[in-house]
């Protein structure tokens, strides 16, 4: 996925996590590269976690609304996480930190 499509707070919370990972200075073109390697990985451990919290009925929904295509519509697939996932950004939150602690102790 090219770095324009990782959107802000991810992009913020990957370089914090290189930062973290990789203390001495790393170039930066190094450390877009790493981002940009780190964010679908970073993506798919998010919605593992929130898929977790489906009930059955709205899987087939979600795997068709995240199945890879260009045509894939974040909003959409936010709007409707946000309808059938309560504590959706608690959810979120909670994956980007045990995939934090994953990342640092690997």
């Amino acid at each position: 996925m090219p770095e324009a499509a990782i959107a802000d707070p991810a992009k913020l919370f990957l370089e914090k996590l290189v930062s973290e990972k990789f203390p001495q200075n790393v170039p930066s073109d190094m450390k877009e590269t790493m981002v940009a390697g780190l964010y679908p990985r970073l993506e798919a451990f998010v919605l593992a976690d929130i898929a977790k919290n489906l009930e059955a009925k709205d899987v087939a929904d979600f795997d068709k609304l995240t199945a890879v295509s260009k045509n894939v519509n974040e909003q959409k697939i936010r709007e409707f996480l946000l309808s059938r996932v309560p504590g959706l950004d608690e959810i979120t939150a909670q994956a980007m930190l045990e995939f934090r602690a994953v990342y640092l102790n690997a």
